[in-house]
C-alpha cells in the first residue's frame, strides 16, 4: 500500500490487479495481461469500495489516495460489476451470472444469491452492464445495456428485489449526430455506435445518467450524459457533452465508470482508460474531479495525467496542485534495453510502448538527467509484466525499488526507499520529501519468473526560488542526456 498524504496520480494505484478474462481460452491467445475495469464505488460511512472487471477484488481505500485489495468472496466470476446500497444491504449484480442478484451485509462480505431477476410472469430478465440506484431508500432501480445501441431501465420491488415491476423502459438510443458515440478511434463508424457502461447519479433532484459510447478499446472511449427529472425519464441530451475523454497521454479512453459524491461537498468521476500493450481489454481505473455547473451540466473535462490533490484535501474551489513531469519526453539514461525497448518508450506519454533491460541486467537502472535544479517530491512507475502466465502459477510479485537523487552539493540522496516493498502495485505513484536535485535515478530488481519492464517512469516537482540554483549550475552540456 502506498504512504501518499496529499495528491493523487492517475492510473490509480491499486494494487493486485488480476488476470483479464477475455480470450483466454482461445487457441490463438498469445499473452496473459492484466485488467481492472468498468468500475462502480461507492462512498460509504467515510470509505470508498470499488468493484471492477477482472480484479477479482474489492478496492477500499479512507481517502482516496491510498487502496487496498480484498477478496471478492462467493466465487464470483464476470464483468461490469454493479453495487448499491439499499435500505441497510448492499446488492450486487455481474455480468457473466445470468443476471443473478446477491445480497451482503457489509460491502467486503460474502453476497449471496437471492435468484435472478424476473418479471412478473416470471420470465428472466437477460441484462448485461447492469446498474443500480437506491433513489434514498424509497425506491430501487436497475438500468442495463451492451452493445445494443439503447439503454433500459426498470424499477424492482422494494420487497422482492428479483422482481421487475412495470415495464421495462427504453431510455436512451445510439445517436449518430452525437460525434463522440460514433464506433472507432476516430469515430469514423459513422452509423455504428457501441452505448453502454451506464451510471444513474443523482444530484439536486435531478437524474444525471451517464454512459459510454465509441469502444472501450480506442482512445476515443468517452462518457456522456443525459439529464432527467425522473429516475426512468424522459431523458434529456445534456448540453455540455461529452463529460469526460482523453486522446492523449498515458491516461487516455474514459468510459464505462460511475460518478460519486466525496467528501467536502466534491464530486468524482471514476473511468476505465486503455492500457492495451499486450490485448485490446488490458484496462485501468481513474479518477478524476466533476462538478455541476450554474447551467446545471454535470461537468468534469479532460482526465489528468499529473497529480492532484485527493479527495480529502480537495475543495469545492478545484484548486490546482502545483506539482508537474519534470521528465516528460525526455532521454533516459539506463544500464541496458533489449533490442527494441529504446529508453525513449520511459516517457514517451504512450501506454503502448515500453522500455525493458537485457534478460541478463538482474538490477537494472534509468537515469532522468532534468536539465536543472527542481524540487521533486513524486513519482509514478507503470511497470509491465510480460511472460506472467496465471494457468502455470507465475503471477506478478511486488517490485524491489529505490529512487535516487543528486542534489545541489552533488550528493547521492535517497528519494523513496522501496527495497523492502511488500505490495504489488502496478501502477505505482508515491509521495515522497520534497529535495531540490538535478538528476534522478531508479534502481529495481528484476524477478526470477518473468520479464519486467517500464511503461513509464515520471518525475513530478516544481521549479525552485532562484536564489537557491547554485552559481555554478548544472555541470551538464546541452548534450547531457547522452552521457552515462
Amino acid at each position: 500500500m502506498t504512504n501518499n498524504k496529499l495528491t493523487y496520480c492517475n492510473p490509480l494505484p491499486l494494487p493486485d490487479i488480476m488476470e483479464g478474462h477475455y480470450d483466454t481460452e482461445k487457441p490463438d491467445f498469445v499473452r496473459h495481461y492484466r485488467c481492472a475495469a468498468d468500475c462502480t464505488v461507492i462512498f460509504d460511512d467515510g470509505v470508498w469500495y470499488m468493484y471492477a472487471t477482472s480484479a477479482g477484488k474489492i478496492f477500499s481505500s479512507c481517502d482516496g489516495l491510498n487502496w487496498r485489495s480484498h477478496d471478492l468472496l462467493g466465487g464470483l466470476e464476470g464483468s461490469a460489476p454493479a453495487v448499491t446500497k439499499f435500505r441497510g444491504k448492499y446488492y450486487f449484480a455481474i455480468n457473466g451470472c445470468n443476471f443473478e442478484l446477491f445480497v451482503a451485509d457489509s460491502p467486503i462480505s460474502e453476497f449471496k444469491s437471492l435468484g435472478n431477476v424476473h418479471t412478473a410472469d416470471g420470465e428472466i430478465v437477460k441484462i448485461v452492464d447492469p446498474i443500480f440506484l437506491s433513489d434514498e431508500d424509497e425506491a430501487l432501480y436497475v438500468y442495463w445495456g451492451c452493445g445494443s445501441d439503447e439503454l433500459y431501465a426498470a424499477k424492482l420491488s422494494n420487497d422482492d428485489p428479483t422482481l421487475i415491476e412495470g415495464e421495462i423502459k427504453t431510455i436512451i438510443k445510439f445517436n449518430p449526430e452525437n460525434v463522440w458515440e460514433r464506433w472507432g478511434t476516430y469515430n469514423h463508424g459513422a452509423y455504428k455506435g457501441w452505448v453502454e457502461g451506464g451510471h444513474m447519479y443523482k444530484k439536486n433532484g435531478k437524474y444525471y445518467l451517464v454512459y459510454s459510447a465509441a469502444g472501450t478499446e480506442f482512445a476515443s472511449y468517452a462518457m456522456g450524459v443525459y439529464v432527467s427529472d425522473s429516475p426512468i425519464g424522459d431523458f434529456k441530451y445534456q448540453d455540455v457533452n461529452p463529460l469526460i475523454r482523453g486522446h492523449q497521454s498515458i491516461v487516455r479512453g474514459c468510459g464505462h465508470g460511475c460518478v460519486v459524491d466525496g467528501p467536502n461537498d466534491t464530486i468524482w468521476v471514476f473511468y476505465t482508460c486503455i492500457m492495451s500493450c499486450f490485448h485490446k481489454f488490458e484496462r485501468r481505473i481513474g479518477m478524476d474531479r466533476a462538478f455541476i455547473d450554474a447551467n446545471g451540466n454535470l461537468v468534469c473535462g479532460s482526465p489528468t495525467g499529473i497529480p492532484q490533490f485527493g479527495p480529502v484535501v480537495a475543495d469545492k474551489d478545484l484548486k490546482p496542485c502545483e506539482l508537474l513531469p519534470l521528465t516528460a519526453e525526455n532521454f533516459p539514461v539506463v544500464s541496458s534495453n533489449a533490442q527494441g525497448s529504446e529508453p525513449v518508450y520511459l516517457c514517451d506519454e504512450s501506454p503502448k510502448s515500453w522500455w525493458r533491460p537485457e534478460s541478463d541486467d538482474k538490477e537494472p537502472w534509468v537515469k532522468h538527467i532534468i536539465g536543472n535544479y527542481f524540487e521533486v517530491s513524486a513519482a509514478r512507475i507503470v511497470w509491465k509484466e510480460a511472460y506472467i502466465d496465471y494457468a502455470n502459477g507465475i503471477f506478478a510479485e511486488p517490485v524491489s525499488y529505490v529512487i535516487e537523487g543528486i542534489d545541489q552539493n552533488n550528493n547521492k540522496i535517497i528519494l523513496l526507499d522501496a527495497s523492502e516493498n511488500q505490495d504489488e502495485i502496478n501502477c505505482d505513484y508515491r509521495e515522497f520529501e520534497p529535495k531540490i536535485c538535478k538528476e534522478i535515478t531508479l534502481r529495481f530488481k528484476k524477478p526470477e519468473k518473468y520479464d519486467l519492464g517500464i511503461v513509464d517512469f515520471t518525475v513530478y516537482g516544481k521549479a525552485i526560488d532562484s536564489s537557491l540554483v547554485p552559481k555554478h549550475g548544472t555541470g551538464y552540456s546541452p548534450n547531457y542526456y547522452s552521457f552515462k
